[in-house]
């Protein structure tokens, strides 16, 4: 009897449990500029955050910007290099001679800075490579650089109103065409307050 119940209780339990969201469903935060950055490097973009070093700095990419480009022909690899087809995006005016990685997969990806569960941002593409066989290739983006602020800068430009802060989800940051990004997101209500904290 006692087995009886306790199998009912679990069923029960996990018939009232929340469904968890599938990794493209998670929200992940992207700052929209808001239009008061015209002839800045970072008018009318869209750009991934997050928080690294001892002092906190914001860091991170822009999503909008493709240079319409592919790895092969950025690079010079072959054809059937597993890389090749992989589009290249300017990323931001920092270290443009490094390449950076955008991923999202379910297992963590070393060397890397997590932004969001299932979401990883690295400046080692060979960890990208060691994993190839585990990924999608719609779930990578390769960057030219990245973006940087100060520790302050990114709070400061948020209260003079230079960013917004949305929500999406993981797969609507790798769309096939960029172009429409800010648009789409710039036209969205702005909330009371946008906050910059990506990650803790």
């Amino acid at each position: 009897m006692y087995r009886s119940h306790l199998c009912v209780s679990l069923i029960l339990t996990l018939l009232i449990l929340p469904a968890l969201p599938a990794r493209g469903e998670s929200p992940v935060k992207v700052l929209v500029s808001t239009g008061r950055l015209q002839h800045s490097y970072f008018d009318q973009t869209v750009v991934l955050v997050t928080r690294h070093g001892a002092n906190r700095e914001h860091i991170g990419v822009i999503l909008n910007q493709s240079l319409h480009i592919t790895m092969s022909e950025f690079l010079g690899l072959d054809d059937d290099h597993p890389f090749g087809e992989l589009g290249v995006y300017n990323g931001g005016p920092v270290a443009q001679q490094v390449l950076v990685g955008l991923v999202a997969c379910d297992t963590p990806l070393p060397d890397s800075l997590e932004i969001a569960d299932g979401l990883y941002l690295t400046p080692n593409l060979q960890v990208v490579a060691d994993k190839w066989d585990d990924l999608e290739i719609d779930d990578i983006r390769i960057f030219r650089g990245y973006a940087a602020w100060l520790p302050g800068q990114m709070e400061n430009e948020i209260k003079l109103g230079a960013w917004k802060s949305e929500f999406v989800k993981i797969d609507d940051l790798f769309p096939d065409d960029t172009s429409g990004l800010w648009r789409k997101l710039h036209g969205r209500p702005a909330p009371i307050i946008a906050q910059a904290t990506i990650r803790p």
